[in-house]
């Protein structure tokens, strides 16, 4: 979630940056390796790639996408 206020000032008068909150909304085993790679489609929402070190590649399809 974003935070209510997206910078601050630091103690010397320099604004930096608010984190927001993380919840986990799906819990999935994509490999039984560690995932090396993952990179978005930057021209179809929810198609992404990614790659692990069982030297697969897969697609992947995130759906719902608007809900969030």
């Amino acid at each position: 979630e974003y935070p209510i206020q997206r910078s601050k000032k630091d103690s010397e008068g320099v604004e930096m940056g608010v984190a927001g909150s993380v919840s986990l909304l799906q819990n999935v085993t994509l490999s039984t390796q560690p995932v090396s790679s993952l990179d978005w489609s930057p021209d179809k929402r929810g198609l992404c790639i990614c790659s692990s070190f069982d030297q697969m590649v897969r697609v992947l399809i995130v759906t719902k996408l608007h809900k969030i």
